[in-house]
């Protein structure tokens, strides 16, 4: 059951945010982009996704 949900949580679709868990920067996510391979431009740190639609 446990891979279930993490399966539905690495395809979020093309909505929502990338933000940066250190200072809160936020940024539309760009759909194919990964918010993990993008960096903060203020802190350099890497973006977290937030939002966007889940599947059931």
């Amino acid at each position: 059951m446990e891979a279930i949900k993490i399966a539905r949580r690495r395809h979020q679709g093309p909505g929502g945010f990338c933000v940066c868990p250190t200072c809160g920067y936020k940024t539309k996510h760009v759909p194919g982009k990964p918010c993990n391979q993008m960096t903060c431009p203020k802190c350099n740190t890497s973006l977290i996704r937030q939002g966007g639609a889940v599947t059931v």
